[in-house]
């Protein structure tokens, strides 16, 4: 290099970057300032890559996603690069809905697989809104079958153990497996639409538009 005369805006704006730990957001804006007014140029570097690999050895393109990246975080309060990254990729318009609902789903803390579910699902949605709307009730008739049978299966067996052949049969160790499968069938039973997508299908109610009483009772704050 020639003989070096640092502008006062070289020197202010390469203070803000080096500091960018604790400033992540004046540093991606001084980052920018400093690659659109080519002020690299009076500290002898050609280029704003030139600049960056020699003062900070970070390539043009991690710059470039830092100063992509922190209006995101900001904006967002998104504490992941990857997430942000990956909310950049959303068109804007969706970006709102995507945001609020990882957050719901993820008690506040917000992830990049979560970005992309929330973006899968609000395209699935609509996707399903320009169709024909909600999905219908599956049909409850298999479960109302299968916990007649259990029922009666009770029943025989309760008359069994009273009878001469069941002498043997201990219904302390038979009967509880036969309530717990009651009682997991009619929890599993889809008796409401589902909440998070109005009975459109999502990730939620397995895409078939309904949930059962638990997923209702266990639905996070907000719907």
């Amino acid at each position: 290099m020639n003989q070096i005369v640092l502008t006062e805006e070289y020197q202010r704006l390469h203070k803000i970057i080096k500091g960018g730990v604790s400033v992540v957001k004046e540093m991606a804006e001084a980052m920018t300032q400093m690659k659109e007014g080519k002020h690299y140029r009076s500290a002898g570097f050609k280029t704003f890559a030139e600049y960056c690999e020699d003062k900070f050895d970070i390539s043009p393109r991690q710059a470039r996603r830092y100063m992509l990246t922190a209006p995101v975080k900001e904006q967002y309060e998104i504490e992941s690069e990857r997430a942000a990254e990956k909310l950049l990729q959303v068109p804007e318009e969706l970006r709102d809905e995507v945001v609020d609902r990882a957050k719901t789903r993820m008690g506040g803390t917000i992830t990049a697989p979560m970005i992309e579910d929330m973006h899968e699902e609000i395209v699935a949605e609509n996707e399903r809104l320009e169709d024909d709307g909600t999905k219908p009730r599956p049909s409850l008739d298999d479960f109302d079958s299968i916990r007649g049978d259990l029922v009666r299966a009770g029943k025989k067996l309760n008359a069994l153990h009273e009878s001469t052949a069941g002498a043997h049969i201990r219904l302390t160790n038979v009967r509880p497996s036969l309530l717990n499968a009651l009682s997991y069938l009619e929890a599993k039973r889809p008796e409401h639409v589902c909440y998070a997508c109005h009975g459109r299908g999502c990730k939620v109610c397995k895409d078939t538009g309904w949930i059962t009483n638990e997923i209702l009772e266990n639905r996070p704050e907000g719907f």
